[in-house]
C-alpha cells in the first residue's frame, strides 16, 4: 500500500515538474511587439505575413529588429470596435504604392502614450475613420507622429488630433504631402506642429496657432475645412514645374498621368505646367 502511494505521489510530482518546465517554453514561443493591426496583436507568429489577420490584404509585414511595419499596396480594414494600426512602441511605417487603413468606429491610426511613429516611403497612405466622433489619426500625450517624404490622407470626424494640446502631442511634416479632413477640427489639440520643407496651401492663409493648439483659418478660428500641406519644391523642381513646355498632367514628382483630369483622385497635380488642386 505504501509502495503504491509512493509510486503515485512520485508520478504526480514528475508530471508537475514536466508541466512547470513546459510552461516557460510555451510562453517564450510567441513574442508580442507592442503593435496591433486590425485589432490583432502582431507577434513572432504572424509578423512575416500580416495578411493572415482578418481584414488585412496586400503585402503587410513587421520587422521587429528594425521596428518597421511595411505596407505595400496593402489594405487594413479594422472590424467594429478595433483600430487599424495601434502602436504602443516606437515604430516606422514604410509605405509603398497606395495603402489604406480604415476603421468604422475607432481611430484608424492610434499612437499610444510616448510612442514615436514615422510614416515614410514613396507611397500614399489613406487613413480613414467613418464614425462621426473619432479622429482618423490620434496622438496621445508625449507621442510624436512624423510624416517624412510620403503622402498621407487623413479623414474622419476629425483629421489629426492630440489629446488636449498641452501634453507634448507632436506632429512633424517633413518634405511630405498631407491632406486632412474633418467635420469637427481638422488638425488640432497639438502641442507642437512643425513643417519642414513643406507649407500649407489650403485653406489660403491658414496657420498653426500655438495658443489654440490647432490649424486656424486666416480669421483666427480653428478650421474644419480641408487642410492641404504640400512639399516645397526645390529651385530645380520649381523651374521644371513652371516650364510652359511641360504639357499634360503630372504628379509632383514629375510622373505623367495617363488619364483625364476628371478621372483622377483628389490631390495636387501639375496641369500644363501649373499646379492644380483637385477637391
Amino acid at each position: 500500500m505504501k509502495t503504491r502511494l509512493f509510486r503515485d505521489t512520485f508520478t504526480i510530482l514528475v508530471a508537475m515538474a514536466i508541466a512547470m518546465l513546459t510552461l516557460p517554453q510555451e510562453a517564450e514561443a510567441q513574442t508580442d511587439y507592442g503593435l496591433k493591426v486590425a485589432g490583432v496583436k502582431v507577434s513572432s507568429e504572424n509578423c512575416n505575413d500580416l495578411s493572415v489577420i482578418p481584414g488585412v490584404t496586400g503585402t503587410a509585414k513587421y520587422d521587429p529588429a528594425a521596428k518597421t511595419l511595411t505596407l505595400d499596396n496593402a489594405t487594413i480594414d479594422a472590424p467594429s470596435g478595433k483600430r487599424g494600426i495601434y502602436a504602443e512602441e516606437d515604430i516606422t511605417v514604410e509605405v509603398k504604392g497606395t495603402c489604406h487603413v480604415t476603421s468604422n468606429d475607432m481611430e484608424a491610426v492610434f499612437l499610444g502614450n510616448g510612442t514615436r511613429m514615422t510614416v515614410k516611403g514613396e507611397g500614399t497612405l489613406n487613413a480613414a475613420c467613418t464614425t462621426d466622433n473619432e479622429s482618423a489619426v490620434f496622438i496621445e500625450p508625449d507621442a510624436t507622429l512624423t510624416i517624412d517624404g510620403c503622402t498621407l490622407y487623413a479623414k474622419g470626424a476629425h483629421g489629426i488630433c492630440g489629446q488636449d494640446g498641452t501634453s507634448s502631442e507632436t506632429l512633424i511634416v517633413k518634405n511630405a504631402n498631407l491632406t486632412a479632413e474633418g467635420m469637427g477640427m481638422t488638425i488640432s489639440r497639438l502641442a507642437v506642429f512643425t513643417l519642414d520643407g513643406c507649407h500649407i496651401i489650403l485653406p489660403i492663409g491658414a496657420t498653426f496657432d500655438t495658443d489654440q493648439h490647432a490649424v486656424c483659418d486666416q480669421t483666427g478660428y480653428i478650421t474644419n475645412q480641408k487642410v492641404v500641406i504640400e512639399k516645397t519644391p526645390t529651385a530645380i523642381e520649381a523651374a521644371t514645374l513652371a516650364s510652359p513646355h511641360r504639357h499634360g498632367i503630372h504628379i509632383l514628382d514629375g510622373r505623367r498621368m495617363g488619364m483625364p483630369f476628371g478621372d483622377l483622385p483628389k490631390g495636387i497635380y501639375v496641369v500644363n505646367g501649373r499646379k492644380v488642386v483637385k477637391h
